[in-house]
């Protein structure tokens, strides 16, 4: 054990103390130094959200082209070089830097951000875009088209001697056998075979023979062909919701379901470029059927049109141009027929079919040409300037196209309602127009929402419009 005199221990006892204060020293300054430090972290995570809310502000009167208030400097000012005072007087500068109408961070970080998805949004919606779009029609003489203008036969019989009556008359047609079914009430007395093979005679249909080989067989024959009739009166449920017992303003729907009306200023009659071209190549291929222009063409037909649109900031569509004609129409044997035997009463000269590299030049000719050359855009030019060396010609590219009409393909009232309204454009509500009376609303209401839509755009309150009716069965 080692022992020391009372000095030794009084002078231990001081030095142990004197370490113990300096120890004590040292930690009050490291307390400061802390303090200091975290004060500091305090004055910068100010001085942040300070920079952020006027960050926000600034970036919320960006999106409203309101100019940003200038920052006002402290009158303390501030030198690049002035080192870490200078750096404190800048801190101190944005701390006090006034924010106008300072909202909640949040608050502003949410405005800016739902102002930023409108702004985004409004642009999308101004984006010019090129797309392409087709349509496609039929001639008189394709089988679904024969139903509908059977039907729609009857339907005027009636209305001409009884103009009260109610008719939803249906046909459908295979080979040489065309039927007829519904619902009328009326109190005209009908033949309806002959108003069947009338209707077939003004088609064009006039010979049939039960031979798929045969050169000679349009489809269908109105003189041999089979007539069935399967007609009863309308139901007195649906009567007496439609008429009986009421007033003639107060008459009801004949179903209930949804019509809609379209029309597009990028045509004269407000109607689709593509589905009126369609639509009238089709009429075109009629008309030089019967008067004798291209007397080898046969009934039956299909069109089918694709034009490059622009579609503009404000929603309108303006054609660019015809991109493809597709053109598939029955005709008789090439380089084979003859005028004498192919039209029924033709007395003239005799004339042979041409080939079908000439039907498909005259089709061009006397058909695309001609038909684009009728219909006028709404800067007043023809069609035709859109056709060029740019566009796409298919003509029968199938090849031979002899047997046709229900023979070729069973036909059946309804089942062209695109053809009969815009060709794909705007919308449809499913229903049908052929052989219905017009409390029927699927046609009558169908053609209301036409007039309607197209009194807007030609009033210039739209460029497009869409109108859709919704009926119920009262």
């Amino acid at each position: 054990m080692l022992f020391r005199s009372k000095k030794d221990v009084a002078e231990m006892e001081v030095s142990l103390k004197s370490a113990g204060e300096d120890r004590k020293a040292e930690n009050q300054i490291f307390q400061t130094s802390i303090s200091d430090q975290r004060a500091t972290v305090q004055i910068l995570e100010k001085a942040m959200a300070r920079l952020k809310e006027f960050y926000d502000l600034m970036q919320i009167q960006a999106h409203r082209q309101i100019p940003a208030p200038p920052p006002k400097p402290s009158s303390t000012g501030y030198s690049k070089n002035a080192g870490a005072g200078g750096v404190m007087t800048l801190i101190n500068m944005i701390i006090e830097m006034p924010v106008e109408k300072a909202t909640p961070l949040t608050d502003a970080r949410r405005k800016a951000a739902q102002e930023q998805e409108l702004v985004k949004a409004h642009q999308q919606a101004k984006q010019e875009r090129v797309f392409l779009f087709s349509s496609e029609s039929v001639n008189e003489g394709h089988p679904d088209k024969v139903c509908d203008q059977v039907s729609d036969a009857v339907l005027d019989a009636c209305l001409t001697v009884d103009p009260k009556c109610k008719v939803a008359c249906e046909t459908a047609t295979k080979d040489n056998m065309v039927m007829v079914a519904g619902e009328i009430s009326t109190t005209a007395t009908l033949d309806y075979e002959k108003l069947v093979r009338d209707a077939v005679a003004s088609i064009g249909y006039d010979s049939y023979v039960d031979d798929m080989s045969s050169v000679d067989s349009k489809g269908l024959s109105n003189k041999t062909c089979e007539v069935l009739v399967r007609i009863n009166k309308q139901s007195p449920d649906i009567a007496g919701g439609v008429h009986v017992g009421k007033d003639e303003m107060d008459v009801g729907a004949g179903d209930q379901g949804i019509m809609f009306g379209y029309a597009s200023d990028e045509t004269e009659d407000c109607m689709p470029l593509t589905h009126s071209v369609a639509t009238k190549l089709g009429k075109t291929l009629t008309d030089v059927r019967k008067d004798g222009s291209l007397w080898w063409l046969r009934p039956d037909g299909k069109t089918q049109v694709t034009i490059e649109y622009k579609q503009k900031a404000d929603g309108s569509v303006e054609p660019m141009k015809i991109h493809t004609v597709v053109i598939s129409t029955q005709h008789a044997e090439p380089l084979k027929a003859v005028r004498s035997k192919e039209c029924a009463g033709y007395s003239g000269p005799e004339m042979t079919a041409p080939s079908m590299e000439d039907m498909n030049k005259a089709l061009e000719e006397h058909v695309i040409r001609a038909t684009l050359a009728s219909i006028k855009l709404k800067n007043g030019a023809p069609a035709l300037s859109l056709y060029g060396e740019h566009t796409h010609l298919h003509l029968n590219p199938s090849g031979k196209f002899i047997i046709g009409g229900p023979q070729g393909d069973a036909g059946l009232t309804g089942r062209k309602i695109i053809i009969d309204t815009y060709g794909g454009w705007g919308a449809h509500g499913g229903g049908a127009f052929s052989g219905k009376d017009p409390t029927k609303v699927d046609r009558s209401a169908a053609y209301i929402c036409r007039q309607m839509a197209k009194s807007v755009v030609k009033g210039g309150l739209a460029k497009r419009c869409l109108v859709q009716i919704g009926r119920a069965h009262v």
